[in-house]
């Protein structure tokens, strides 16, 4: 039995100092540094480990390992997400759930998420919320009502959740100097413009 057939422990701690960690240490590391940041999913977490050049089945049972740990989760990464996003860019449903899609969220796990995440307000208070913040980037602008109509129609609002946002949004401007711009003829011609046309709007461009 020969020295280098056993390494002593320390020579072994030696090398671990010296940062000549095996490729699954290196994996590991790795994984635990992106889980640490924020939740998720076990499709993002493979998906960034792979743009690393990892092996695929040490990744693969990484992952196996992490979700049994769990280090990952795909329901909790899902309700993080749906909280996240709506404070920080409040959107519709519609338009949630293709972000849930787009980060490898079941279809199962994603209503679940949405519903939690929406609550018994639905989209209407995320809507609104929308709104008000859009209306005081705008303050100054002119036809506000269509401007605002299309910006919640962009977010993936339903036509109805708008329209009731956006008027909701301007009564509430009325009495802070927001000027909300237009007249009543203007303001049906709008609307009416945009129920016109919302059937045809992309949303999510």
């Amino acid at each position: 039995m020969s020295f280098l057939d056993h390494p002593p422990e320390n020579n072994k701690r030696k090398n671990h100092r010296n940062g000549a960690l095996s490729t699954r240490e290196r994996l590991e590391a790795s994984a635990l540094r992106i889980v640490t940041l924020r939740s998720h999913t076990r499709a993002e977490l493979r998906k960034k480990l792979r743009i690393k050049k990892y092996p695929g089945e040490d990744i693969e049972a990484l992952l196996d390992r992490f979700e049994q740990n769990g280090y990952i989760d795909d329901g909790a990464a899902a309700r993080s997400w749906v909280r996240r996003r709506l404070q920080a860019r409040p959107m519709g449903r519609r338009a949630m759930a293709a972000e849930l899609r787009g980060i490898g969220v079941s279809t199962e796990i994603a209503e679940a998420a949405l519903a939690e995440g929406y609550g018994q307000a639905g989209e209407a208070e995320s809507a609104l919320r929308a709104a008000e913040k859009r209306l005081r980037a705008l303050d100054g602008k002119d036809k506000l009502r269509d401007r605002l109509l299309r910006f919640l129609m962009g977010r993936g609002f339903p036509a109805g959740v708008c329209i009731r946002a956006v008027e909701d949004a301007l009564a509430s401007a009325g009495g802070t100097g927001l000027e909300t711009g237009g007249t009543g003829g203007e303001t049906d011609r709008e609307t009416d413009d945009f129920l016109d046309t919302s059937a045809d709007f992309e949303p999510f461009s």
